[in-house]
């Protein structure tokens, strides 16, 4: 090899080896970033579901939050619904609260009690209490849909159906 094809070759694996430093040091950021979005998803899902129980069940006992709670994961599990929380929470006709325009900031002990419910739920930290259920209602009031379905838990102020 010449002194022209030496260089050549050195400042060939001089490259390969930066680009080698590139695409580790390009992985660690894009894991990193993978990292930061799956915590973000995470701390997205957690605050849609304690929303959701703060809004529909914050006047419950515990056990009746823990209920709602878990028909909104049961439906993120459902080929029915959407697969995520904030989908499920948002989805168009699903809890009546998502329709009002103007809600205050939730804030207080019912609301450390409604994200501390959502995090354990979350989790599946909690045994199940509802049978697989994926709608409730409140007892005060009486849906059509109620009649097409089956009854499965009365849990506090709410219904529950499969």
């Amino acid at each position: 090899m010449g002194p022209v094809n030496k260089g050549r070759f050195i400042h060939g694996a001089i490259f390969a080896a930066t680009i080698a430093v590139m695409v580790v040091a390009t992985a660690d950021v894009w894991i990193e970033k993978r990292k930061l979005l799956a915590g973000d998803f995470r701390t997205t899902e957690l605050r849609c579901l304690s929303e959701n129980i703060f809004h529909e069940s914050r006047g419950e006992e515990l056990v009746g939050q823990y209920a709602v709670a878990e028909v909104t994961m049961n439906r993120v599990r459902s080929n029915e619904f959407p697969d995520s929380v904030c989908g499920v929470v948002h989805q168009r006709g699903a809890f009546s609260w998502t329709y009002r325009t103007e809600l205050p900031e939730p804030h207080g002990y019912e609301w450390r009690r409604a994200k501390a419910v959502a995090e354990s739920v979350y989790e599946n930290i909690e045994s199940p209490l509802v049978n697989g259920a994926l709608f409730y209602h409140a007892i005060r009031v009486s849906p059509a849909w109620a009649a097409t379905r089956e009854q499965v838990a009365l849990v506090g102020q709410h219904l529950f159906y499969l």
